[in-house]
């Protein structure tokens, strides 16, 4: 294996055999949630609807890690129902076959990558969210939220600067 063939995040001396034969040239690499919370609203606040509010966000986003390109995802589910708010954040790298299957570091191929990977990705992203999601509904009595089994649509935004398009840049795909 040479270094233009090993698969990115592994060297020629440590190689990480994460394509089998026959696999697609990307990969999730692992997925970490790095936010978790449930609470109930206080008074005064927007009103609460009986009816569940579910919403699947997703965006991706460029590093440069030395001479390679690096890409995470970022995955967002929120939950309201009644006076009750649920969100859990999570992030998974992507890891490619070889170095030329990734593309250049920079918004551009964040969000070609988002739009060519992001609806396959939602749902190992989804499974995880939701599996801290009900996690952390267990431990809270009461409360009406509910988390469905089937993944939800997810919103991909596109990202602009290097950030998340704020909702007058928002281009949803």
């Amino acid at each position: 294996m040479t270094d233009s063939t090993a698969p990115m995040g592994s060297s020629a001396k440590n190689p990480v055999n994460v394509f089998p034969d026959g696999s697609p040239s990307a990969a999730l690499g692992g997925v970490q949630v790095f936010q978790a919370t449930i609470q109930g609203r206080l008074p005064g606040g927007r009103p609460a609807s009986d009816e569940q509010d579910l919403n699947l966000h997703m965006f991706c986003v460029p590093a440069e890690d030395g001479d390679e390109a690096s890409f995470a995802l970022i995955s967002d589910l929120q939950v309201s129902k009644g006076p009750w708010f649920l969100a859990v954040s999570a992030s998974s790298a992507l890891l490619f076959r070889n170095r030329t299957d990734a593309p250049a570091p920079n918004v551009d191929g964040a969000n070609a990558l988002l739009k060519s990977l992001g609806p396959w990705a939602s749902h190992a992203l989804y499974d995880h969210l939701a599996l801290t999601a009900r996690t952390l509904l267990a431990a809270v009595p009461g409360c009406p939220i509910t988390i469905p089994v089937e993944t939800p649509h997810p919103h991909l935004t596109e990202i602009r600067k290097g950030r998340p398009a704020s909702k007058q840049e928002t281009d949803e795909v």
